[in-house]
């Protein structure tokens, strides 16, 4: 045997040893895998069953798990995709973050940019007083506020 071979069967011992004690965990690596077509027309099953309300309790999840041979985590995820296909098929609309109108973020960027050197943080005044300028709420000034205080903090 040559040295090389030598130190690698030692540093594999010690490995084994290790993996053995505990002290190290095997990384798995993920990869994409398909649903077992017979686990999808179970859940597919119970789904069209409690489609008035596609939330399986603990007691359900758990049967589900023993009948499909999925995780808990696969199981929810299932679910949930199946929950937002059958959302975006009856036309309902699918919460995001509306977008202010473009002028009363120019309004908002102009008086941050006059203000924000001395002064990153107005008041409750000061805030109310931006949303009756903008038409938008106290609230969204505080929301856009916040962004766009990390967005700078961010390229700085």
């Amino acid at each position: 045997l040559t040295e090389k071979q030598i130190k690698k069967w030692f540093a594999n011992e010690r490995l084994k040893k290790k993996k053995a004690a505990g002290c190290i965990f095997e990384m798995k690596i993920k990869t994409w895998e398909r649903f077992p077509t017979a686990a999808v027309s179970i859940l597919k099953k119970w789904y069209d069953e409690h489609e008035s309300n596609p939330y399986p309790t603990k007691e359900e999840k758990t049967e589900l798990m023993m009948t499909t041979r999925l995780t808990e985590k696969r199981i929810k995820k299932w679910l949930a995709t199946e929950r937002l296909k059958k959302k975006k098929a009856d036309g309902d609309k699918i919460k995001t973050r509306e977008r202010h109108p473009i002028e009363a973020v120019s309004k908002l960027k102009k008086w941050y940019d006059d203000k924000y050197e001395a002064h990153p943080y107005p008041s409750n005044e000061e805030k109310a007083e931006v949303a009756m300028t903008t038409g938008l709420t106290k609230k969204q000034v505080h929301l856009w506020l916040m962004r766009e205080r990390r967005a700078r903090k961010k390229d700085a």
